[in-house]
């Protein structure tokens, strides 16, 4: 095996090491086949060389980007219905940054409650690898346009499911499931209105239950949702700021007794 072969091969099985504990269905990109040999070798002074001894060197260079400190959190990040400190970061942050991507301002953002997959993450420092744990997957960042009607379908799907991450700039409330007195940039939603939204391209294209998105256009940001949180973290470290995720009453619910 020639060893450029090889160092992609160490790479890839570094990486599937250090996902494992994410059981998720992951996007295909490409798909093909080539037969090698997963053996030992013997080097040039004769002595057998393991697979194992030939990963650690990529290992540790994956554990050490993986490793490094993105930002400060003085709060926990925490995933909870119908709003908690996870979500809403998250949230925020993909907004800010379609928003810097698209050089114009965007109504609100989401993300599929589902597409978190870790439950908590303790407050203080935030690395790479705990944005690899909350979003694993490899969706694109997109920008939809939606008329108020479809608008109207998207908020009762996430308020029949207990509520979805969504950006400050939008409320709402869930009563018996349905979505409620929505605002949207501090206006009641217009049915006859037009709305631009940031989400991944999974839910765009109907995952997640949202089959009534399927087939719209929309246009792809170019970037990982899961990049666009780390950029996020980055530039809010650069200016010497923290973190600071919270629950601000985004989505409220209506008690029944």
């Amino acid at each position: 095996m020639k060893k450029k072969g090889l160092r992609s091969l160490c790479l890839t099985l570094v990486v599937m090491s250090l996902a494992t504990a994410c059981t998720s269905v992951m996007h295909v990109a490409a798909e093909g086949t080539e037969t090698i040999r997963m053996t030992s070798r013997v080097d040039r002074m004769g002595e057998e060389t393991s697979l194992p001894s030939l990963i650690a060197p990529y290992r540790d260079s994956v554990d050490a980007e993986m490793n490094e400190v993105l930002a400060i959190s003085t709060a926990p990040l925490v995933k909870e219905k119908p709003e908690g400190t996870m979500g809403n970061w998250v949230a925020d942050a993909t907004l800010h940054q379609a928003e810097l991507l698209l050089n114009e301002q965007v109504d609100f953002s989401i993300c599929n409650y589902s597409g978190m997959r870790v439950d908590r993450v303790a407050e203080g420092e935030i690395t790479r690898r705990y944005m690899f744990e909350i979003m694993p997957f490899d969706n694109f960042l997109v920008l939809i346009e939606l008329d108020g009607t479809t608008t109207k379908k998207l908020f009762d799907h996430m308020a029949a499911s207990g509520g979805w991450p969504i950006s400050n700039t939008v409320s709402y409330t869930i009563d018996n499931g349905k979505a409620l007195d929505i605002q949207i940039k501090g206006k009641s939603l217009d049915p006859g209105g037009s709305y631009s939204v940031v989400m991944s391209d999974y839910v765009a294209n109907g995952g997640s239950g949202c089959d009534f998105l399927k087939g719209l256009p929309h246009e792809a940001l170019n970037v990982y949702y899961r990049d666009a949180m780390i950029k996020e973290a980055q530039m809010i470290s650069e200016k010497g700021q923290k973190m600071t995720p919270r629950v601000e009453g985004r989505v409220k619910v209506v008690a029944h007794e």
